[in-house]
């Protein structure tokens, strides 16, 4: 099974793009005025019920609405400098080295597959709650590149596979456990991080397949 790419210092990496990007509409929101942020926030960032505060009659999700596109935005939205950072760190020290394994265009799917699994999973709890609170952050899909490692590893552990990049799979689960209890802080979402987690699992375990059967590169 072959992970290592050839190419990968040859331009800017989908990891250094993913940040620059997330800083960009960081530093947008933030320089253009409150009322703009708020408008931002309120416009694309996910939750899965919305009240009267957020401007729609109590009762109606975002899915009634059709809004399914901010399964997607909340991820490159962050409420302040730490959140920005903490997460922009985690991305860089994961996202360089699962881009390595995977290669460019393996990475930005599995990337972007975990960010739409963590808020998926918060806006179904959402609406079978019936509560409201918006989601954001890159925490998800980040926590769901080290559950996509932790897949690859374990179906390489499974299946007997010892050659090429090998991963310890009971480190990055640990690590894992530990990201997804710290959802349990109050102002951090305990269900992002368990759903790009289990998403990453899930899409990691079938990319390590996909690559071993050679179905894809």
């Amino acid at each position: 099974m072959r992970y290592k790419i050839n190419n990968f210092n040859e331009g800017i990496t989908v990891t250094q793009g993913l940040i620059a990007v997330n800083v960009i509409i960081f530093l947008n929101m933030n320089l253009s005025g409150d009322d703009f942020f708020d408008h931002i926030l309120l416009q694309y960032a996910s939750t899965g019920w919305f009240d009267l505060k957020w401007g729609w009659l109590r009762g109606h999700s975002f899915f009634d609405k059709g809004e399914y596109y901010r399964l997607l935005t909340a991820n490159f939205l962050h409420a302040h400098i730490p959140h920005l950072l903490m997460n922009m760190y985690g991305l860089h020290i994961l996202g360089q080295y699962a881009e390595y394994m995977m290669g460019k265009k393996n990475f930005i799917i599995v990337y972007l597959i975990c960010a739409i699994g963590s808020t998926f999973l918060c806006a179904l709890v959402d609406v079978f709650m019936q509560e409201s609170g918006l989601v954001l952050g890159a925490s998800g899909a980040i926590l769901g590149i080290a559950g996509a490692l932790a897949g690859i590893s374990i179906y390489r552990k499974v299946n007997n596979i010892y050659r090429g990049v090998q991963l310890d799979y009971q480190q990055l689960l640990m690590a894992l456990g530990l990201n997804v209890a710290l959802g349990l802080v109050p102002g951090i979402s305990f269900m992002g991080h368990l759903g790009g987690a289990l998403t990453g699992l899930a899409v990691g375990f079938v990319y390590a397949f996909l690559i071993e059967k050679k179905i894809i590169r």
